[in-house]
């Protein structure tokens, strides 16, 4: 959306990247810390790689088959064991900018990628779970949404903490924000097979249809309707 001062709000896919510390089974990016990773066709391999070891460690306890608890299986048996799981989650969400103001709404804690189409509920009124500790949420204004940083976690009506501003973003274009973070995801997933072949064998194209499953991706995206 462009306005005044040229505001443009972005909404992105975000997976949180601390479980890649350590990570050795595939290169991963050199700065998996504590930050949140977009996720969109335009990774590198090694961002991929990271993304793809948050949900390998962070998953660890339920792919993992009795007698092989292995701390450091193969690359192959272990992106099979992803795509054989029976349900995934990540750590991340939606992630709301303002590049007008230079603020960010990053999910808190315990927010999960696997629950971004909650945003769809902000534009009937109701807040979805974006984490804590901060504490996101969403305010419903009828004409529009203002996204906090923090406070969600406050008794309701309670004033904002200080100095916390929020991100307004018009009810009208929320539609198509959430529709072009889901157009990330599907552009994400379109690099997973290319990345998995040399590691993975014929194991790679189960990749991206697996996680489209548990994180609710439409994959592959529909071919454009031919305009009559």
């Amino acid at each position: 959306m462009a306005g005044d001062n040229d505001q443009v709000i972005i909404i992105e896919p975000v997976i949180e990247t601390s479980d890649a510390r350590g990570f050795t089974a595939w290169p991963v990016s050199a700065r998996p810390g504590p930050r949140d990773l977009a996720l969109s066709g335009e990774l590198t391999p090694a961002d991929i790689g990271t993304a793809i070891a948050v949900i390998a460690v962070y998953n660890h306890d339920h792919i993992t088959p009795p007698g092989e608890e292995d701390d450091h299986p193969a690359p192959a048996r272990l992106i099979q064991r992803i795509t054989q799981a029976e349900s995934l989650i990540a750590p991340g969400g939606l992630r709301v900018r303002d590049t007008a103001t230079g603020l960010t709404v990053n999910p808190g804690c315990c927010c999960g990628l696997e629950d971004w189409q909650e945003w769809n509920q902000a534009a009937a009124g109701q807040s979805p779970w974006l984490g804590h500790s901060p504490a996101p949420w969403t305010e419903y204004l009828g004409h529009a949404i203002r996204v906090w940083p923090d406070g969600g976690d406050e008794p309701a009506g309670a004033a904002p903490p200080a100095g916390v501003l929020p991100i307004e973003i018009p009810a009208s274009d929320l539609p198509r924000l959430i529709a072009s973070a889901h157009q990330q995801l599907q552009r994400f997933l379109d690099l997973l097979e290319p990345w998995a072949l040399p590691l993975a064998g014929s194991a790679a194209g189960s990749l991206a249809p697996a996680l489209a499953t548990h994180f609710h991706v439409t994959w592959p995206a529909p071919a454009p309707t031919a305009r009559s």
